[in-house]
């Protein structure tokens, strides 16, 4: 009896740890989804969109796409910050009528996230629609990407949502923060050169000694002593 007691309490020890070992996955895909804030999709239908979410775009290459009535999945795997094409048997799915590939720039919206103990995988459906020829007619489709991440188990326990987002941002980010990147910012006390890589080269430039001026189109920035003093 003292035998059996033994065992029953390690087996009661055992299940919690196990539980809480395996536990970490879900509290991490709940914070992606509030992070990320998911749309919301027809139920068995992605393609039709019922709760729209934030636009998210694209800002990699290499990013294959499937139509989003198709129940087949292209899963593009992302390995060194860079999308790599299914390989071996898959790639016969890359090159296919229903099949394209996406453009960066293109928007898209988040429809479900996932954490595997290898990575996180993410779905997203094209917000644009597209001319596709089905039976002789054009018909209207959205297309589905699948991106995978692959992130060792011991980094994605330890891992912020912060520390995450850098991982995933060069692939995709939200249209909000992908504008804001993209905003040209001129300070001043800065150099011609400075200017010069933000705004590229100047359409005029007066030069008056110790005082020039870059003319743009929609903008004049102002040196005094090759320091920016004024933008007008």
């Amino acid at each position: 009896m003292i035998i059996r007691g033994s065992a029953s309490m390690a087996l009661l020890l055992f299940v919690p740890i196990a539980a809480q070992a395996a536990d970490w996955k879900q509290p991490l895909k709940e914070s992606l989804a509030v992070q990320y804030r998911l749309t919301k999709t027809g139920w068995g239908d992605e393609s039709r969109i019922t709760a729209p979410g934030p636009i998210y775009v694209v800002a990699a290459e290499g990013i294959s796409a499937r139509s989003a009535k198709d129940m087949s999945m292209l899963v593009t795997t992302i390995e060194s910050g860079q999308p790599r094409q299914p390989k071996g048997g898959l790639s016969i799915f890359v090159d296919t009528k229903n099949t394209r590939q996406v453009k960066i720039g293109e928007r898209f919206y988040l429809v479900a996230v996932d954490v595997k103990d290898a990575g996180v995988m993410f779905r997203l459906v094209s917000v644009d629609t597209f001319d596709v020829n089905v039976d002789g007619s054009t018909r209207q489709i959205r297309y589905r990407s699948v991106l995978w991440f692959p992130i060792p188990q011991q980094t994605l326990q330890s891992a912020s949502i912060a520390d995450l987002k850098k991982i995933f941002d060069p692939i995709f980010r939200s249209e909000t923060e992908a504008a804001a990147s993209n905003t040209k910012t001129i300070q001043i006390g800065q150099s011609p050169s400075d200017v010069e890589a933000i705004l590229g080269k100047a359409e005029k430039v007066v030069d008056l000694g110790a005082k020039k001026i870059f003319v743009y189109k929609d903008m004049k920035v102002v040196f005094l002593d090759n320091k920016v003093s004024d933008v007008q």
